[in-house]
């Protein structure tokens, strides 16, 4: 069927015979017996031109599969392909659907370690207390596995700190229980700072610059 042999070339990266079923007017949303259609597959493989020649196409962006309920998103950022997740988000994906056991793509760059993923994914408005599963934000799982630059990157976006997971343990608890010493000094001073100490050193601060400002001798015009 020339819808099988869409998906296979996609699969395999042959934008021309993708282009050339396409024009046949093969049905672009074809999807094999596990739900996953010719952009699914293209996505996965980080077959760029071909993931833009699907959107042009008309590809569904954010169709789920049958099995696990993964949207092409997905498939990008489960596999690395950062170009290809990019260009997903730029025509518009959502990342608010999950995979089998609740993850979102961020909680799926997480998971796998893509840390160069999390800023891009951020920016196109990931949701920062989506939980999977086990009740655990991207904070909650970032600091479990230890990812600084993503802890960091989640508390700036404004990830809360005290959110748990199903047993109720806290992203301290995690990062104390997995022995991330670094990770847990991040989330320390992430904590002071937004205590009342903390917000009235900070004030405390911009009054010192203030006055430094203030005394400085102005120059004569």
């Amino acid at each position: 069927m020339d819808e099988d042999l869409l998906i296979d070339a996609a699969t395999a990266g042959d934008l021309d015979t993708v282009q050339t079923l396409l024009a046949g007017g093969v049905e672009v949303e074809a999807a094999d017996f596990a739900g996953w259609t010719a952009l699914h597959h293209a996505a996965q493989n980080g077959h760029v031109p071909v993931v833009r020649a699907l959107i042009g196409a008309g590809a569904d962006i954010d169709r789920a599969t049958g099995a696990g309920g993964s949207a092409p998103l997905h498939m990008a950022v489960w596999k690395g392909h950062a170009e290809a997740m990019q260009v997903l988000l730029e025509a518009g994906a959502k990342q608010y659907h999950e995979m089998g056991k609740g993850w979102t793509p961020l909680h799926v760059a997480l998971k796998e370690g893509f840390m160069e993923m999390i800023a891009p994914l951020l920016r196109a408005g990931a949701d920062i207390e989506a939980m999977d599963h086990k009740e655990r934000t991207p904070l909650l799982l970032a600091a479990e596995k230890g990812k600084e630059t993503a802890v960091a990157a989640l508390l700036n976006a404004g990830a809360k700190l005290d959110a748990t997971t199903y047993r109720g343990e806290d992203a301290f608890e995690l990062a104390r229980k997995m022995e991330r010493d670094r990770t847990l000094q991040i989330l320390e001073k992430a904590a002071f700072w937004d205590s009342d100490a903390g917000r009235a050193e900070r004030l405390e601060r911009v009054n010192d610059v203030k006055r430094f400002a203030s005394a400085r001798p102005r120059l004569k015009k």
